[in-house]
């Protein structure tokens, strides 16, 4: 039952009252929400400021007519029927049904509605766009797709109702959340849970030899049980998280010199949980490389500090973390920083002052984080194109000069160029290398040498160091290739 609520007061009134019983307010009036001038219920723009004061809702039954006097039929759509507040006096209704409890826990129910005997629709924010099923599984990447499909078990397992017969009625708005029509009984267009998820499982398709198609024939065979469907998906999820990842890297002193100034490292840890007897499998990659600089054994000596500086501080302070945030990796390196830039202020000879560049990439699970100071590059590399990701600090007006490096300054003065990567669908490779290398080869020519050598990624650590030697390169060579072998999980059908 609404009763009707005095919008100057608050005080509940009668559903049939004309005036409130304390403060004597004409209750078939309300006040504008802009500007707060009194207007009758039927007025639709405000006299005064003009603000629009019609409300439209949406419920995804289709409804002939109703009788409750808080709202009205707008217009009948595909998808359900557009209402009207008519009254934003009366309050709303406070029953409890399995309905409610539905659209409740996607947080967009506003009321309800009696169209019978304990029968009930919802009414819910008006969506701005309506989108079915298939057109969420085609406009998303794996990731989102498992995620809507993780979200739309679970509500299904929560409620013991009856769900749509047709996946074109499977809706959803602009914001995910489902808004299809369920039923409290079995009744014509309307099915069991583990059917309706059988029937999404099955009409969803993913490309030919994805672990999705591979897998889901199983499942249907187990009639979608909840248990299996869950595992399953939670599977599918571990193996998103965790990318296959090879890797290999070579840092040479290169043709012309008689030291290697340039520094590598290449570091990996893995753990594994079971809770509730799900297992899971972490992983981390920590991979940098550092062109010191100061010349001869100085340089050497600052890309070894750099190296074993983050090295370091990684295993102190970010493997702890449950996640890697940008602002850690940018407090460690500050710390590699300061650590080299106090040792040169104990130096009074400028030209004993040592430094270096840094350029890395830390992979957190599916999560790959690029940072880097100075002017040793990173690359992504696709089957179509290879970009570089990476900023370098280099002089505009001095050739080969650079503007910044580890040690040199504090580490107020030092930017860290830091950013996480938003990694493509499909399998992709990335290079950290120093300009030993693109000082002499360029980087189409650099994508033709990768991506002529398939399989040892050493072998083509090597081709690259080579092709350096035979443009007859000044500098050291140092190259770290690392490859995300995805698998795919659903990917598109072709």
């Amino acid at each position: 039952m609404r009763l009707l609520r005095c919008p100057r007061c608050n005080t509940f009134n009668a559903a049939e009252a004309e005036k409130c019983i304390i403060c004597g307010f004409e209750l078939n009036s309300k006040f504008c929400p802009k500007c707060g001038t009194k207007v009758e219920l039927d007025t639709e723009i405000c006299p005064n400021c003009g603000y629009n004061l019609v409300r439209l809702f949406f419920t995804p039954f289709f409804l002939k007519e109703i009788k409750d006097s808080k709202y009205r039929i707008h217009s009948k759509e595909r998808f359900g029927t557009i209402l009207q507040e008519v009254n934003p006096n009366l309050t709303k209704l406070l029953v409890e049904s399995p309905i409610q409890r539905f659209y409740g826990a996607l947080g967009n129910l506003v009321d309800i509605i009696e169209i019978g005997p304990k029968e009930y629709v919802p009414v819910i924010e008006k969506p701005q766009e309506i989108r079915e099923l298939h057109q969420l599984w085609e406009e998303n990447g794996d990731r989102r797709k498992i995620e809507i499909l993780r979200n739309l078990i679970q509500l299904v397992i929560n409620h013991n109702l009856f769900y749509p017969d047709k996946l074109e009625e499977v809706i959803f708005d602009e914001k995910n959340r489902p808004i299809f029509q369920v039923s409290v009984e079995k009744k014509r267009g309307f099915i069991e849970p583990n059917e309706f998820l059988c029937k999404i499982i099955s009409g969803l398709k993913g490309a030919k030899d994805s672990l999705w198609e591979k897998g889901k024939a199983e499942i249907l065979k187990e009639s979608c049980d909840f248990v299996s469907l869950n595992k399953w998906i939670r599977e599918l999820e571990q193996k998103l998280k965790s990318p296959l990842i090879k890797y290999a890297g070579i840092s040479d002193k290169g043709p012309a010199r008689a030291n290697n100034e340039d520094a590598i490292l290449m570091f990996s840890t893995k753990w594994e949980t079971n809770i509730k007897d799900i297992p899971e499998t972490y992983h981390r990659y920590l991979f940098v490389l550092s062109d010191g600089l100061g010349g001869h054994e100085k340089g050497e000596v600052a890309a070894e500090l750099i190296i074993e500086g983050i090295k370091k501080e990684f295993i102190k302070n970010l493997l702890p973390k449950k996640q890697i945030q940008l602002e850690d990796v940018i407090d460690s390196l500050q710390v590699v920083n300061n650590r080299v830039y106090s040792m040169n202020l104990d130096k009074d000879n400028q030209t004993d002052k040592m430094g270096g560049t840094v350029s890395g990439v830390i992979i957190d699970d599916e999560r790959f984080i690029i940072f880097n100071v100075g002017d040793s590059p990173i690359f992504i590399l696709t089957d179509d194109v290879i970009t570089e990701i990476s900023t370098r600090d280099v002089s505009e007006h001095k050739s080969k000069a650079i503007t910044q490096a580890i040690g040199i300054k504090s580490s107020e003065d030092i930017k860290i160029h830091i950013d996480e990567l938003k990694t493509p669908e499909s399998k992709f490779k990335i290079l950290i290398c120093s300009d030993g290398l693109t000082d002499v080869v360029g980087s189409e020519e650099i994508k033709k040498i990768i991506d002529s050598k398939k399989g040892d990624l050493h072998e083509v650590c090597t081709k690259l160091v080579q092709e350096a030697y035979k443009r007859k390169t000044t500098d050291n060579v140092s190259v770290i290739l690392i490859e995300d072998e995805k698998e795919t999980i659903i990917g598109k059908v072709q």
